[in-house]
């Protein structure tokens, strides 16, 4: 996509959102693991009667769960990493003349544009894994989404008060303009 004029790029440090990305789904795959053990367990529990062959049933399904994981874990450790760096490298944030613009995506591509009078609010979010990789998200809302759900995203935007600001002060001159 051509450049607008007056067109300013929003600075992103792409190595730590692939870290954040890389780190996040880790911590997802572990709470699935621990999901499919627990219930696992009780399904050998209900389904066996005594102590003992339980947990030879029980240890029976783990090993399979665990062939089956390392297997995905193998492939998702050559897979993801491409995916990721595909990810970040499409991932681009601008203010232009009158919007904010939000590109995104690999297969399913999406370009956003907000318009600065559509702007209701933005919020720095900050959870323990971004405060550990010292990130922050920027939450763009707006009164048409209908929902609590923010309009865009903004990861990984290295100054993250400065963009604020930058797109506050261009809300502001927008509507000084008008």
């Amino acid at each position: 996509m051509e450049k607008e004029i007056n067109e300013k790029e929003i600075d992103i440090d792409r190595q730590k959102i692939v870290t954040y990305w890389r780190v996040h789904d880790i911590f997802g795959l572990l709470a699935v693991t621990l999901s499919v053990v627990t219930a696992m367990l009780l399904f050998a529990w209900i389904l066996v009667d005594t102590w003992w062959d339980t947990w030879r049933l029980f240890l029976l399904i783990v090993s399979l769960f665990l062939v089956i994981a390392l297997i995905i874990a193998a492939l998702a450790f050559y897979i993801l990493p491409w995916l990721y760096e595909r990810r970040t490298e499409a991932l681009r944030y601008s203010l232009v003349s009158r919007a904010l613009r939000v590109e995104s995506g690999i297969l399913f591509r999406s370009r956003k544009t907000i318009p600065f009078d559509k702007i209701t609010g933005l919020e720095l979010v900050q959870g323990p894994i971004l405060r550990y990789l010292d990130m922050w998200i920027i939450k763009i809302q707006t009164a048409s989404t209908g929902s609590h759900a923010p309009e865009a995203t903004l990861l990984g935007v290295l100054h993250p008060d400065q963009v604020r600001e930058d797109i506050l002060t261009a809300k502001d001159e927008y509507f000084k303009s008008q």
